[in-house]
């Protein structure tokens, strides 16, 4: 199946959706990027607004696999991590995922899923989503629900085995 994808590169001034600008996900850390980002990873990112209710900030999306290299699914551009200055989001999104991974439900991860999230973290200080397989390809922590498969976890670290402890 192909995934819908949207060209994301600096200075463009097209809103993506509602009230998400191009430079708002645009990482201003590597001024050359362009990459193709899914567009169900944008609309990943509109329901977490709409859920805080707030802006949200983009601390980490497309990765220059030559400049960073640690194989990551921000590598290939399917990724995002967030946060809000406003909103303790980790806390809100950390119970939300464990109750829906504890069979409770949950509103927000139910959208997210069907929008095409399939990848779930969250570290210190912010939240990670991406789609297109990657956590599931590389095994991290495997969990099912009506939308397939998909990887939950915390990032506990930077080495290369720091992404092994399940949410």
């Amino acid at each position: 199946m192909r995934m819908e994808k949207v060209h994301i590169k600096n200075g463009d001034p097209d809103n993506l959706t509602k009230n998400l600008s191009m430079q708002e996900v645009w990482n201003s850390t590597n001024p050359r990027q362009e990459w193709d980002c899914p567009v169900a990873l944008i609309n990943a990112f509109q329901i977490l607004r709409d859920w805080i209710n707030d802006k949200l900030i983009c601390s980490s999306t497309y990765r220059n696999p030559d400049a960073y290299g640690r194989g990551s699914a921000h590598e290939a551009g399917l990724a995002i991590d967030c946060y809000s200055k406003v909103v303790d989001i980790v806390s809100i999104y950390n119970f939300e995922l464990t109750d829906y991974l504890a069979g409770n439900g949950s509103a927000l991860i139910e959208k997210l899923r069907e929008a095409g999230i399939d990848g779930f973290g969250r570290e210190k200080n912010c939240i990670h989503i991406e789609t297109g397989g990657y956590g599931v390809q590389h095994k991290r922590k495997l969990h099912t629900d009506k939308w397939g498969t998909f990887t939950a976890f915390i990032w506990t670290g930077f080495g290369k085995n720091d992404i092994n402890k399940s949410i």
